[in-house]
């Protein structure tokens, strides 16, 4: 009944407008907040004196981290490794599959005081059985602390609700401190009514929507069509809270 009612809407929609293709860049005005934790619960420890004893639940504002070796530092979990890399992962978070998944992560390499650039962080999604769904690295630019901001793209693997950090110093005897992690997502991103089994369009950001296909059409509720045209990976700024999406004959309902 739905899917019928969405194919009339379709048909009467006419003419067609092109709405922002590939234009402007999305606000983060309706990011929700996952997870923002600045580790100021840590009040021992120095650079070059690092705290190795105690639980990282005394450290973080949210219960439910996990670790494979704790650290810290005034204001800083540490990561210390000595053989194998040290990982340090999220409590369960409300992650959906349909937005992107963003992180901030302010960090430095340190070692007798001396500040170092070339480390590399994993970044990786872990899903409700334990395993890891994706990963990403990050090169540590800038020989002190730093704001690196990531993104893992739409449409995310499913059962996603952990992020877990790893750091590995190979060899050196240099610690990672990590002074802020915040994690957010697009509000209320999802999916409805699809009329297929492939799915062609999805939200991939605030207000954003991608199309891909041969040919799409987009339209608000009313009926009105706000884009035609080609859908090869295109792009869309979207103002509608809700958006029908017809590309190559699969309908899907957007709601952002």
């Amino acid at each position: 009944m739905a899917i019928a009612l969405v194919s009339a809407m379709l048909a009467a929609a006419m003419p067609c407008e092109v709405l922002s293709a590939d234009g402007g860049t999305p606000g983060d005005g309706d990011d929700v907040v996952l997870i923002d934790e600045d580790f100021n619960r840590a009040t021992e420890g120095e650079p070059d004196n690092v705290t190795y004893t105690g639980s990282i639940d005394d450290i973080t504002a949210t219960q439910g981290w996990t670790t494979t070796a704790m650290g810290s530092s005034k204001g800083a979990y540490v990561f210390a490794p000595t053989i194998a890399a040290v990982t340090l992962t999220t409590p369960p978070l409300q992650i959906g599959s349909n937005a992107p998944l963003k992180l901030s992560l302010t960090m430095a390499e340190y070692n007798n005081e001396r500040y170092y650039t070339d480390g590399d962080v994993t970044i990786s999604m872990i899903t409700t059985d334990g395993s890891v769904a994706g990963s990403m690295g990050v090169e540590l630019t800038y020989a002190g602390y730093k704001q690196y901001d990531v993104a893992f793209a739409a449409p995310l693997p499913a059962a996603v609700e952990r992020v877990m950090i790893s750091y590995g110093n190979g060899g050196s005897n240099r610690k990672l401190f990590l002074d802020q992690l915040t994690i957010t997502q697009a509000a209320d991103a999802s999916v409805e009514a699809v009329t297929a089994d492939k799915r062609k369009a999805w939200v991939s950001g605030p207000r954003e929507i991608t199309l891909n296909g041969q040919h799409a059409r987009v339209y608000d509720t009313a009926g009105r069509c706000v884009y035609e045209g080609g859908a090869a990976a295109t792009t869309l700024t979207v103002e509608q809270a809700v958006v029908i999406a017809e590309v190559d004959g699969v309908i899907v309902k957007l709601k952002l």
